[in-house]
């Protein structure tokens, strides 16, 4: 039974794969498929100008968005120059100074100008006639336009202080607005409780006040002693050193002859300066050894305050002697 079943079934076989080669082939009348088309892409005649008109628009916008460079400006001083002025014993002077649009550079002088700001530029020449270095700072230097607020020097112009018995110069440069003249400017010397100083930029320079001679003179004597008092004067520097404010160093000459037989010696403990009641120590003072029949003059300095008026100076080492004076500027 099995073997009938499965030999109708292989002669089954071919009949049916004919069948199907037969469908195959058939032509089908209700769909064409059409012959495949090669498109060749040809380059548009406009393709290349349009491009070239995009770089020129690209170019015309950078070019907007770039700034104008700013036309070179210079400004020299309307002052006349050198002026100079004294703090803390060193003297300030002002050699050139000019304002520009030059850009600030870390790296150097720079070529590129800007409408941003202007600069002052500053040539100041720094003399110390002491033997050694002063005690102000480089921050007391600032430049000021008017009662703006005073702005200090950039950072790659700074200002050279100098050693002992040496002179400096510095090429200063401060960032002020783009607008900006030389009207109401001015260098400020100023440090925290000090008296400042001022070198103008526009306008007259005014005459220094100090340091000012003193109309002072008196002696007094005892058997074997005689303190002459020679002149003095006030001023707001002593030894590179700036007065607070609302004080002056009185500095009084003096005189000392020595009669006796032994020697004396002459200190700060010999001189005292009574100020309304209270006595008033010396800040420097001669230091000598007076031999017998000899004398010897030094200065004896104070820190008195600037309306000082009527005092008493008091002499010797227990301050028995005494000449009145009457501060009043020469």
């Amino acid at each position: 039974m099995n073997t009938r079943r499965y030999s109708a079934t292989l002669l089954l076989l071919p009949t049916l794969l004919l069948g199907a080669c037969g469908q195959a082939k058939a032509p089908t009348t209700s769909a064409v498929t059409p012959e495949p088309t090669t498109v060749i892409a040809e380059a548009s005649p406009t393709a290349q100008p349009v491009a070239i008109e995009m770089e020129q628009a690209d170019d015309e916008q950078q070019e907007a968005e770039t700034p104008t460079p700013a036309t070179v400006l210079r400004l020299p001083a309307t002052v006349d120059l050198p002026r100079t002025v004294t703090y803390s014993n060193l003297e300030w002077t002002i050699t050139e100074a000019w304002i520009d649009n030059v850009k600030l550079s870390l790296f150097g002088d720079s070529d590129e100008t800007t409408d941003k700001y202007r600069v002052a530029h500053v040539t100041l020449k720094l003399k110390n006639p002491l033997s050694r270095y002063t005690d102000v700072e480089t921050s007391a230097l600032r430049f000021q336009l008017g009662d703006s607020e005073p702005v200090e020097t950039d950072e790659a112009h700074m200002l050279n202080l100098p050693e002992g018995d040496t002179t400096t110069t510095s090429n200063l440069a401060f960032m002020i607005p783009k607008d900006a003249d030389w009207t109401g400017a001015k260098l400020v010397l100023s440090e925290r409780n000090r008296e400042p100083a001022e070198l103008p930029l526009d306008g007259p320079m005014e005459t220094p006040h100090f340091p000012a001679e003193v109309g002072v003179s008196g002696e007094a004597h005892d058997e074997t002693s005689t303190y002459t008092l020679l002149g003095g004067s006030l001023n707001l520097d002593y030894r590179g050193h700036r007065t607070k404010i609302g004080e002056r160093f009185l500095k009084l000459q003096m005189r000392v002859k020595y009669d006796g037989t032994g020697r004396l010696a002459v200190t700060g403990d010999n001189f005292r300066l009574l100020v309304e009641g209270q006595p008033i120590a010396p800040e420097d003072s001669i230091q000598e050894v007076v031999q017998p029949n000899s004398v010897e003059e030094g200065e004896v300095v104070f820190i008195v305050p600037a309306d000082i008026s009527d005092v008493e100076l008091k002499l010797g080492e227990e301050g028995e002697l005494s000449i009145p004076l009457h501060i009043d500027e020469a």
